[in-house]
């Protein structure tokens, strides 16, 4: 096993670990994100208030949401969690 999937294998995991990884994580450390083919995220911007983002919260069943400024620019994340 590599040095970068062993890396990929602790980020993704959790844990600081050099374990043997399985199978289906191997054929993903090879992917690149486009590979992965993920849907849209939603997204809100700036000018959102804390209450909508509760309701899209509750609504969409999410704990996170990217904040995009009106260019395109990832600005941050707004979560749910106050850790």
């Amino acid at each position: 096993m590599t040095t970068q999937a062993r890396m990929l294998y602790a980020v993704w995991s959790g844990v600081m670990s050099c374990g043997v990884v399985v199978l289906p994580l191997l054929r993903l450390a090879t992917k690149t994100v486009a590979d992965l083919r993920l849907k849209t995220p939603l997204t809100v911007q700036p000018d959102v208030t804390c209450e909508q983002c509760v309701q899209i919260f509750n609504k969409e069943g999410y704990d996170q949401l990217p904040v995009i400024a009106a260019n395109g620019d990832v600005l941050g994340m707004v979560s749910a969690n106050c850790d």
